[in-house]
């Protein structure tokens, strides 16, 4: 069985019956993507794990929108 990613998750937002899929950085509760599907979302979610954009440093904050 894969192991849970506790750095990154994906969760389902619905507004204005809108489906929407959110990477969220669970670390600062932080909203680094949105996506039509859940593939895409699970895309990034296991690129930055595996190969963070921005190195050790983390994603900077204004890239991430508050949950």
């Amino acid at each position: 069985m894969k192991k849970p990613n506790s750095k990154f998750k994906v969760e389902v937002s619905k507004t204005n019956s809108e489906r929407t899929y959110c990477v969220i950085e669970t670390q600062t509760n932080s909203v680094i993507s949105t996506h039509n599907n859940k593939q895409d979302a699970q895309h990034v979610m296991d690129f930055q794990t595996k190969t963070p954009t921005f190195g050790k440093l983390g994603i900077p904050s204004f890239f991430k929108e508050p949950l």
